[in-house]
């Protein structure tokens, strides 16, 4: 027997013994060919490789072959010596149209353990049998099979929540943090959250003064849940009672709240602290539902008694403290540190007193005011206001422009120009060209101003204002209690009649002859002070009879607002003010003003003097 060529061996017999019978069996050589090629054999459902020579016994066989991208091949075969050659063709595998949709969409599906897409998905498959899984967080996983068939295969799976939700809110208060099993949610009551695993939840909310009870919640697949949770206040109330000046440090950090200060259950320390006084304070535990007041008073007490009872007191401290009272009081609750004391009555004497306050001290304060007047002899008291500098009339000269805003402090000044007299008592000679104990002095120089006002400070107990050193460089203290020449500003406000002027073009009138000695009624020479009318604060000669030296140097003006102004730093002329004898009309004017070199002495310059208020008190 042969198949194709080859010729049947003894190798192709098979020994059966049946029933002690011998019997041979013929194994027949066979020839498998596949079109397309590679095809695994499969006889009798054992694989034989993908050869196209084998070998079995003569009969009845199932036949199978198995190439991927085909169909299987399944087949009844006999063999025997005349069928020993079987030759087939594959079918290849047609892809099937394949549409699969979830609710919810946006599911991963796995075909066969493989990505096939995340839903809705639509692809071309082979047709077949597959396992399928779809995937989507928050969501049960489903798995199954899938049966893939020609033309199209359409499929529509519903995915099985695998999460709960649980709304949380809080009462009577609202807007408190949410926690989970001890975890800040990040959400505050009332809130829903609608994605939750299935499992045990111990839910609280709590806020900086409120916290609740705890609730557990079995939660469900697919189940809604609600919690109210109860709250009740955590907190302590604190209410501080210290001085209005004081500062107080809660921790370490300043609070301004002083009372119904709700805090945590906490240990804390509370200090009141103001400028000059240590610090007080105190260290507290705050229990839950406390309500505890705490006094820091970094202070103490002044007893004042006055003599006459009406007297008006005034306690000002170096921080700014400020307290007033008519007749005798007891100011309680001041803070410690260093005082004036003021008592003032009407025709007397102010008194003053400076005195340091410790904490917790009690001071008696016994004042009995001397008959008598604060004003120095010969000096008007000048109340300080805001005025409008300049030519404000329209028919000045350019150096008195732009007309400017000026607020000054109140000062006394001298109600007649410096005497002759006045002149030789302090200075012990006489410059003058016009001679008389009762005419302004003259011939004198700017720096021989400045040398009288400080003589006769130190004669009259004060302290001097200038400096001058001995190349006669002049620089002013205007601190200091004694007597200087007036600014330029000062002179045209007093000129001017301070906060009762009516607005006159010169000193107290419209009139120069009223109130002015100068070339048209002067014969060439000066007068005896105040004769003429005074201004409306009673102020003589500061239009005519002798120009009158003034701090500042010659400048030019400015247009912006400005306080208690010194002029300019520098110049090579100081500024003289109010006409002489010598003078027109023009030169009388208010708003007038000239520069001369402050080493210049003329039978027409003199002078008159200001202190600051508090001399004489």
């Amino acid at each position: 027997m042969f198949l194709g060529n080859r010729p049947l061996s003894i190798n192709d017999l098979r020994e059966i013994k049946p029933h002690n019978c011998r019997r041979w069996v013929i194994n027949i050589p066979i020839g498998i060919i596949s079109e397309p090629s590679g095809a695994i054999v499969f006889i009798d459902g054992k694989e034989q490789g993908t050869g196209k020579q084998h070998t079995t016994t003569e009969g009845n066989h199932q036949l199978k072959l198995e190439k991927d991208g085909y169909q299987p091949l399944i087949e009844a075969i006999y063999v025997d010596a005349n069928n020993t050659l079987f030759e087939y063709k594959l079918s290849e595998i047609e892809d099937v149209d394949l549409v699969i949709n979830t609710v919810p969409t946006g599911a991963a599906v796995y075909i066969d353990n493989v990505m096939f897409g995340k839903t809705p998905v639509s692809d071309f498959y082979p047709a077949g049998k597959y396992p399928i899984r779809i995937e989507k967080e928050w969501y049960v996983t489903f798995e199954d099979y899938i049966e893939i068939q020609a033309l199209q295969t359409k499929e529509d799976y519903s995915l099985n929540p695998d999460f709960g939700s649980i709304e949380v809110t809080s009462s009577p208060q609202s807007g408190m943090d949410i926690y989970f099993d001890g975890v800040a949610q990040n959400v505050k009551t009332p809130h829903t959250f609608n994605q939750l695993r299935p499992g045990l939840y111990k839910i609280n909310a709590r806020s900086q003064y409120y916290e609740t009870n705890e609730v557990e919640v079995q939660l469900q697949r697919s189940k809604a849940e609600k919690v109210n949770l109860i709250s009740e206040g955590n907190f302590a109330v604190l209410n501080v009672n210290t001085h209005e000046l004081a500062t107080v440090y809660l921790d370490g950090q300043i609070i301004k709240q002083l009372k119904n200060i709700r805090l945590q259950p906490s240990r804390i320390n509370i200090e009141a602290r103001m400028p000059k006084a240590e610090p007080v304070s105190k260290r507290l535990t705050l229990k839950k539902g406390d309500t505890l007041t705490v006094d820091l008073y970094p202070a103490g007490t002044i007893q004042i008694v006055v003599d006459p009872f009406d007297a008006k007191i005034e306690l000002k401290g170096d921080a700014g403290e400020y307290y007033t009272s008519e007749g005798k009081n007891i100011f309680s609750d001041v803070p410690v540190g260093k005082y004036e004391l003021i008592a003032k009555a009407d025709k007397h004497k102010t008194y003053t007193e400076t005195f340091t306050l410790k904490a917790d001290e009690k001071l008696k304060k016994s004042i009995t005011l001397i008959e008598g007047s604060d004003i120095p002899p010969n000096m008007v008291l000048v109340e300080g206001g805001t005025f409008t500098m300049g030519d404000t009339w329209g028919d000045g000269d350019n150096d008195e422009k732009p007309t400017h805003k000026v607020t000054l402090s109140s000062f006394y000044i001298s109600k007649f120009e410096v005497t002759q007299r006045e002149w030789w008592e302090v200075m012990g000679s006489n410059p003058s060209h016009f001679k008389g104990d009762d005419l302004p002095v003259e011939n004198v120089t700017w720096y021989n101003a400045t040398d009288f006002c400080n003589k006769m400070s130190l004669k009259d107990g004060l302290n001097p204002c200038y400096i001058i050193d001995i190349k006669w460089v002049v620089t002013c203290n205007f601190d200091a209690d004694g007597y200087h020449l007036p600014t330029e500003a000062e002179w045209e406000y007093a000129a001017r009649g301070g906060s009762k002027s009516r607005g006159y073009k010169y000193s107290g009138s419209d009139n120069i002859e009223d109130v002015a000695w100068y070339d048209d009624n002067s014969n060439e020479k000066t007068y005896q002070v105040g004769i003429k009318i005074a201004n409306e604060l009673g102020i003589y000669d500061m239009t005519g009879n002798v120009w009158e030296w003034c701090w500042d140097w010659y400048g030019k003006y400015s247009s912006s607002s400005v306080t208690d102004p010194k002029g300019s730093s520098s110049g090579e002329h100081r500024i003289l003010r109010g006409g002489s004898w010598g003078s027109d009309d023009g030169d009388g004017r208010i708003a007038n003003r000239t520069g001369i070199n402050p080493d210049s002495w003329i039978n027409y310059i003199g002078f008159r003097v200001i202190v600051s208020c508090s001399t004489g008190k």
